[in-house]
């Protein structure tokens, strides 16, 4: 499927490999258009009916999160499909034991489904930006990490760098899968399912975003540095991808905070990247005082003995 695809939307050079330029914005716009038609399904077919049959309480906030559910399902299963016969896909689980052969081939030409992958995250970051923005409980936060990828994966693009941005694009998929897949569950009124993909979300996270992303870090820092000067090095690895690590850090502190407050109070598991229980209480007030008739009070008549006049 993704073969077929690239061979749509790129122009092939015979060996399997795609040849970048101008035609390549042809091809992230047309992920654009499948990401935008994705985002129409999820809210104005799927969402309604999951809502209507299956959703034991209400929340504004279940389009939104349905539809990134989707997503990044979508977008794990879409990478693992490209990558998983790929020389550097090992370094996902082992980057802090070998990465030998990670650069060997580093400036060939872009595998035709790599490019493919490459223009459908591309696309998905451009049109998750203004939602990001908008409807996140920490939308500079959110803003900030969106941009830092696009730099990443744009920059590893633009430098032929595609073995440290597929890898980079992948592991955020992996926990961003069960993230929000657990607060789909949290929104419909399923805290059982909600606390069974919290658990492998919370491993995922640890495991990707602070152990293999360093290692992957220092090996563009160390082991890769100079082959495309100061501003390729920086691009591709340093600054940008320094600053993911720090969110993901601070990521971390709000999810054992959770933890914290799911063995200390009745609350439950909530969104992690927010004090998101609050919100939803908030939420379902406003929609309860919203459905609520105002209540017209009656004055009691007075009483006529305290103001007859005597005769």
């Amino acid at each position: 499927m993704t073969r077929l695809i690239s061979s749509l939307v790129f122009y092939q050079l015979g060996n399997g490999s795609c040849e970048t330029g101008q035609n390549d914005l042809f091809s992230i716009g047309f992920w654009v258009l499948i990401v935008l038609i994705l985002r129409f399904i999820c809210s104005q077919i799927l969402t309604p009916f999951i809502v209507k049959n299956f959703a034991k309480r209400q929340s504004p906030k279940f389009e939104e999160t349905f539809f990134l559910s989707i997503h990044y399902i979508l977008a794990f299963f879409f990478g693992y499909l490209v990558l998983h016969d790929k020389y550097w896909f090992r370094l996902l689980y082992m980057a802090w034991k070998d990465r030998k052969g990670l650069w060997d081939y580093d400036g060939d030409p872009f595998p035709c489904d790599v490019k493919n992958y490459y223009a459908f995250q591309l696309g998905f970051y451009i049109v998750d930006l203004p939602f990001a923005f908008f409807k996140q409980k920490q939308p500079y936060l959110i803003l900030a990490h969106h941009i830092t990828t696009i730099t990443l994966v744009g920059a590893s693009f633009y430098y032929i760098h595609y073995q440290i941005g597929t890898l980079l694009m992948i592991l955020h998929d992996i926990s961003d899968v069960f993230l929000y897949v657990a607060q789909a569950f949290n929104y419909l009124g399923y805290p059982a399912l909600q606390t069974a993909c919290f658990v492998p979300f919370v491993l995922s996270f640890f495991f990707f975003r602070l152990i293999i992303l360093p290692f992957l870090n220092y090996s563009t820092l160390i082991e890769y540095k100079g082959r495309t000067g100061f501003v390729g090095d920086v691009l591709t690895g340093g600054l940008p991808m320094l600053g993911l690590i720090f969110m993901h850090i601070y990521w971390f502190y709000l999810i054992l905070k959770v933890i914290y407050r799911t063995f200390t109070t009745d609350k439950g598991v909530a969104d992690v990247r927010s004090d998101d229980e609050d919100d939803e209480v908030k939420d379902d007030k406003k929609n309860n005082d919203k459905n609520t008739p105002p209540v017209q009070t009656v004055k009691p008549k007075e009483e006529n003995s305290d103001i007859k006049k005597r005769k």
